[in-house]
């Protein structure tokens, strides 16, 4: 039976999948000598996958669900957001490369405030600071070492932030978003100014570790 006609059937009985993987599948089928049941397998496989993710399409429409988006469908003109980062961290190069990457976390809302997560990462140049110190450089001596940074250069802040540690976690909570892109600007200056960070180490509580 001609190809077209092939296709013409597969339209009348409404398949969706099978007419769009029906070439690939069938020239790989014969490459490597498949039996015709194998093949006809493979394309009702497909067949199936293709109805199933349609369905779940449909049913995800109809419950009005947020559409998943990808990076290349996402409008960053819409947003605050730089894209070359963005789009350089998705490519993993800093994988490759063994570069650290300070990821800054924001959640929460008008009415309870917001948070900001420090994933403590920092860069051989800091690391290198920490162990001249004795520091362990995780979020428990992340975290006293913001409240110095804090006191030094936001006072009027200090009694409008709430902090917690564990592990290679720092949190920092504050009614006011503002306030806490500050603070994330601050903790990135400390980084990159090791005499800024020496001085916020020298001024720090006790419990810094």
């Amino acid at each position: 039976m001609p190809r077209g006609e092939i296709m013409a059937l597969m339209k009348t009985l409404k398949f969706v999948g099978i007419p769009k993987a029906y070439d690939e599948v069938l020239a790989a089928g014969c490459k490597r000598r498949q039996s015709v049941e194998i093949i006809i397998e493979e394309l009702l496989q497909i067949e199936v996958g293709e109805r199933s993710a349609r369905s779940i399409r449909y049913r995800m429409t109809q419950a009005r669900f947020p559409v998943p988006k990808g990076l290349d469908s996402f409008e960053f003109d819409k947003l605050p957001v730089d894209e070359s980062q963005i789009r350089t961290l998705y490519g993993c190069d800093f994988i490759e490369q063994q570069r650290n990457v300070v990821f800054v976390l924001f959640w929460g809302g008008p009415v309870f405030g917001a948070c900001l997560q420090l994933l403590t990462e920092t860069d051989d140049d800091t690391n290198r600071v920490f162990e001249e110190l004795q520091l362990q450089g995780g979020g428990h001596t992340w975290e006293p070492l913001l409240r110095s940074l804090v006191r030094m250069r936001m006072p009027e802040h200090c009694q409008t932030i709430e902090t917690g540690a564990e592990a290679d976690n720092m949190y920092v909570y504050c009614r006011d978003h503002s306030v806490l892109e500050e603070i994330a600007e601050l903790v990135r200056s400390a980084t990159k100014d090791h005499a800024l960070l020496r001085a916020a180490v020298s001024s720090a509580d006790p419990d810094l570790e």
